[in-house]
């Protein structure tokens, strides 16, 4: 779960680049953070799973008071960045191989990803010779190998094909399905289908409007 109250972010120079006064995200369910380019989607994400500096009256992941104890908080958090990191020529399970081995994962972690991710049919396929999609869902694979209960996903559907997108809104659903509370922005609803079950809007680092819908 994530629970922020009084939640601001500043620029640099001082100036307020986002203030939310109550945000909520439960176990069990995708959220869904809406908003046009530069509506503070992004800045949000990354202050509620304690990558950038904010300030808050409140702050909790996972049960854990991220105010008071925010390097156990950053242990139950997975960030999936818009853009993936570089990768090398390695293999789909080589690469997710040696991330495993970095973070200590259990022998047959990368095998379960594999499957939860629809990844198998390109397990030996090169990352390079990913598609959009494909490299999409091994972006989260990688991020679930310490198995966070709780997911950030920064407008992954934003360069996806309807059948990527598709893909990946299954896995997001099923992923909350699993237990784990999920947490995905894009510009538009449509990218996310009707496979989310709260709905934030925001507009120039502000809520616009909060509601309830999409899947049951």
């Amino acid at each position: 779960m994530i629970l922020a109250r009084d939640l601001t972010v500043h620029h640099p120079d001082g100036r307020l680049r986002l203030q939310v006064d109550h945000f909520e995200a439960a176990p069990g369910a995708v959220t869904a953070v809406l908003g046009a380019a530069g509506s503070g989607k992004t800045t949000l994400l990354r202050a509620l799973c304690l990558l950038d500096p904010a300030e808050a009256s409140v702050h909790m992941v996972n049960q854990v008071d991220a105010l008071r104890s925010p390097s156990r908080a950053r242990r139950s958090v997975g960030f999936v960045a818009d853009r993936g990191n570089d990768v090398g020529s390695d293999s789909v399970v080589e690469h997710l191989g040696l991330h495993a081995a970095v973070c200590g994962a259990p022998r047959g972690t990368v095998e379960g990803l594999l499957e939860l991710t629809d990844l198998e049919a390109v397990a030996t396929r090169s990352v390079r010779r990913l598609s959009p999609g494909e490299r999409k869902r091994l972006d989260l694979a990688r991020v679930l190998l310490h198995d966070p209960a709780v997911l950030f996903l920064d407008e992954p559907c934003a360069s996806l094909d309807a059948p990527g997108r598709r893909d990946l809104q299954e896995l997001c659903a099923e992923l909350a399905r699993l237990g784990r509370t999920v947490v995905v922005s894009a510009r538009v609803a449509s990218d996310l289908g009707d496979r989310w079950q709260r709905q934030v809007l925001l507009d120039r680092g502000r809520v616009a409007d909060r509601s309830a819908g999409g899947e049951r």
